[in-house]
This record gives structure tokens, sequence and C-alpha cells, in this order.
């Protein structure tokens, strides 16, 4: 449920990211600081991101493979606004916020099939797939229905939410005010050139639960530098030599890392290896790329299979990660290739696990007035600061959150 701030818990909510923060953040980043505490154990600013910081860009909703078909739809909830995924005749995908225009009813609360229309459960209006109203039961009296279009009004139609799809992936902006989606994700979009992305099979969808901000949880899967520490398995599996780094991409952030493994993060230990996507490079080959779409979605692409990751903030202090796995066509339900496709899943889970407790240490080391924010290392930490940046800037609406137009 959103909350909208009053005039007075606005300014103060947004001192949180005031101008002296935005200063601070903009330092020489051996002298910069991050975000305060309060960005992280805030109730007021929680809120306040669900009002500005989230409407203002293109957000993670879903994927188009849970509503394959035409007349499937899915509810869910996007930053405190529940919304509709519904797969469209001609296979178009259609957001739509979940409410009924007429007396303001929850539409669906639980995933539907094949439905020819969208029927409030209230006084049955019906809406058409593409939002558009149906008709009207008994509108003008018992038995007296009405179903002319023509006499239907604007307002009686489900209202609409922006949204682009990308593969499997999609987004909504709430505020319907962001630059186009292909503008938004920037040159990120380069980076899947050659994997071909139309052939992929999703195979699985798994969750873990982390007792920390969003922000926190995010920060952690961009960090490299506490692989060595947290993950050593993983440090063994890459190229030292190689950056092991997280840099900015506009708004966005980007690394890679030469990788020894071939089809999971550090080991091979299946005797069946799953093959490669079509048409890579020898680049692409041999390193791991990722990409955190700001503010809460990330991808990661190694030769052989791909993940999407949402980081889902169900509480102030209480993340979700999704992550959704693909392969090469034929290659996600192929028998043969069960055991290899196990062995990602099960490192990932592994790997994932280890960052549980150190995530909930961060939100906890946030609690204490000692921490001002934090220091950078400038080797390691420059995706993180201009996370830090697009975070005070998108509650603020300014730079390249200002409403479009």
């Amino acid at each position: 449920m959103t909350h909208n701030c009053s005039a007075g818990e606005l300014d103060a909510t947004l001192g949180v990211v005031s101008d002296a923060v935005i200063d601070m953040l903009n330092a020489p980043i051996e002298d910069a600081r991050g975000l305060p505490n309060e960005a992280f154990t805030s109730e007021a600013f929680f809120e306040l991101e669900k009002e500005r910081l989230f409407p203002r860009t293109w957000t993670f909703a879903g994927t188009a493979s849970d509503i394959p078909n035409v007349g499937d739809a899915r509810p869910t909830n996007v930053a405190g606004n529940p919304v509709i995924l519904v797969r469209q005749k001609g296979n178009g995908i259609g957001v739509f916020h979940n409410v009924c225009p007429h007396r303001g009813s929850r539409l669906l609360t639980e995933p539907v099939v094949g439905e020819r229309a969208i029927v409030c459960p209230y006084h049955a209006w019906s809406f058409e797939l593409d939002g558009q109203i149906r008709g009207r039961t008994h509108y003008h009296g018992c038995d007296k229905h009405e179903t002319d279009a023509d006499m239907y009004g604007r307002n009686d139609c489900l209202v609409p939410v922006r949204s682009h799809t990308f593969h499997d992936w999609i987004f909504v902006n709430l505020d319907g005010k962001a630059p186009p989606f292909e503008d938004y994700a920037g040159t990120t979009l380069d980076c899947f050139e050659n994997y071909e992305l139309a052939t992929l099979d999703r195979e699985r969808h798994i969750t873990i639960d982390y007792r920390c901000n969003w922000k926190l949880a995010i920060e952690n899967f961009c960090d490299y530098y506490h692989i060595f520490k947290i993950h050593p398995a993983l440090d063994q599996a890459f190229d030292k030599v190689y950056r092991r780094s997280t840099y900015p991409e506009g708004r966005h952030l980007f690394g890679e890392q030469k990788i020894t493994a071939r089809h999971g993060l550090s080991t091979q230990s299946n005797e069946i290896v799953l093959p490669d996507l079509a048409e890579l490079t020898e680049e692409q080959k041999s390193h791991h790329f990722f990409i955190s779409l700001f503010p809460n979605f990330l991808l990661n692409l190694f030769p052989s299979n791909i993940q999407g990751i949402w980081f889902e903030p169900t509480a102030l202090d209480y993340t979700v990660m999704h992550m959704w796995f693909y392969y090469a066509q034929g290659v996600a339900e192929a028998e043969q290739f069960r055991g290899a496709r196990d062995e990602v899943v099960e490192e990932w889970l592994v790997v994932n696990g280890e960052d549980a407790d150190i995530c909930h240490r961060l939100q906890l080391g946030r609690e204490s007035g000692a921490y001002d924010g934090g220091h950078f290392a400038p080797y390691w930490d420059e995706g993180l600061i201009n996370f830090h940046k697009q975070v005070a800037y998108a509650t603020r609406g300014e730079g390249a959150y200002a409403p479009v137009g």
C-alpha cells in the first residue's frame, strides 16, 4: 500500500537526499560519502521511493512466459501499485491497474488462464483484453444490460500502464513520463548482440529471501570486491588479472569477468556440458557479463545460459530475489542436460546463500550512528557510488529522471 507524503513529511524525507548529500555523492570518489543511514532504515523514505523513485523509471513487472496464451492474465505488485499483466489478441502484452473503474474492486487476486474477458467480481462489469469496457450487467435495472459500446465513456475502461516487453521481461513506467525504454536502457542493449534472445527458453524460477533493504541487496550483487572473502570457490574461478569491478553505463551498471567454467559459476563437474548459445564471439564464450538496469532488475550473461534477476522490495528491510534461468532452444527441456542445469541452479543457491548473512549485517550496520555513508574504494566502487547517485536523482526527479516533454 502506498502512502502519499504530506508537504511536511515530504520536506523532511527529501532531506535524506538533500543538496548536501548530493554534494558528498559527487565529491571525488576518495572523499565521497554514500547515502545516509535513513535511506535504508526510514519507512518514510521507503514510501517515498515507491511514490517517487520507481514510478519515474522503467521498472520490472513480470515475465511474459508466465502468460503464454491469449487470455492469460496475472496480477502483480509494482512498487506498491497493483497491476495486471494480460496476454492480448495478436500475442501482445498489456498492463493495467488492477482496479475496477466502477466501485474500485480489485479485479484479480490470482492468475487466470484463457479468459475471453476480465470480469469484475463485484457487479460483473466486463472488460476486453485490451482494457476496453465490454459490458455492464443490469446497468439500467434488472435484466437491462448495457452492451452498446458506443455509449461507454472513456472513464469506464481499465486504466492502462505504460509498458514495454524486452524478450521475456515486462517493464512498466508508472508515471508515463520516462523516455522510451530503448533510450532508458541505452548502451546496455548493445551487450545482447549475438545472444539471439528470441531463441532462448525459460527453464526455472527460484527465489531467495534477504533480510535487508532492496538497495543493499543490489549493491552486494554488483560488488566484486567481496568475492574473495564471501565466495572462495567463485574467487578461484575468476581471472585475478582481468578487471573485476562494476562501472557505470549511464544510469545503469555493467560488469565483465573472464571465467574458467563453461556453463556455471565456478565448476563443471557434470559430464554433460551445456552447449554455448549460438553465434557468440570468442570473447563472449569466455566471459561472464552482467547488467544492472536501474532500479532493480539485473541480467547475467554466460556462454550457455542467461539469468534474469529481480530484487523485489517487499518491506523496508526485506527483499525477495527472483531468478529466471534461460537456455538455448531445446536445452531447457532436454533430459540429457538436466544434471548440468541442476548444477547451474545449485551453484546460484550456494552463492546467494553465502550472501544472505552479510546482507543482513549490512542492514544492521545502518543502525549505527557512527556510520556516515561509508567510504569508497576507487578501483572497486565506481559503480556503487553511481547507483547511490541514481537513487538520489530519481527520488528528487532530477537529471535523467526529470519528466520528458
